[in-house]
Formats: C-alpha cells, structure tokens, sequence
C-alpha cells in the first residue's frame, strides 16, 4: 500500500492510501471518495468480480490520474461501491 494523489480534471482529490493489485487487469475507486462530481462520472461496461468470484457493483466509470513524485499517470478507474480501500491500481496504469 501506498500514499497517492489522485486527480480528476486537474483537480486534487487528495491523498490516498493505494492498494497496487497486479492481479487486477482493472484499477478501481472509492464510489464515495470526496471530490467526485457527477459529471465526472460515466457509465462503465466493466464487470469486475472480486477475489473471491462474486461480483462487484459499479457505480461508473471515472478518467483521472495518479500522481508519483513529477510523474502523472493517467487511467480510467472503475467506481465500486463499498471498495476496502481508496484505490486499486490495477495492471492497467
């Protein structure tokens, strides 16, 4: 786990503890993070399941980027409702 910015349109969300899961083949948010505005957000034809093969509810689709140090890493992350942590980062970023 890690301390990441997380940003949506040039704005800061803030900063948030991180899982980096190599198994997932998608990164993931928080539906409930702070800073999240409707419009930002876009309906997902994602149908992620967890790890233990049930499937997860998606509240959409968000574009936004994660910051490490100087670099910016753009990504589209799934919404999930009651995620464990603020972020996945999934092998997709």
């Amino acid at each position: 786990m890690i301390r990441l910015n997380f940003c949506i349109d040039n704005r800061k969300l803030g900063n948030f503890i991180c899982l980096c899961d190599t198994g997932s083949s998608i990164s993931c948010a928080k539906d409930t993070l702070p800073g999240i505005k409707p419009d930002d957000v876009k309906i997902s034809n994602r149908n992620p399941v967890g790890a233990n093969g049930s499937r997860l509810v998606t509240k959409g689709d968000i574009s936004g980027h994660i910051e490490v140090g100087n670099n910016i890493y753009p990504g589209r992350f799934t919404l999930i409702d009651d995620l464990c942590y603020d972020v996945i980062l999934g092998n997709d970023l």
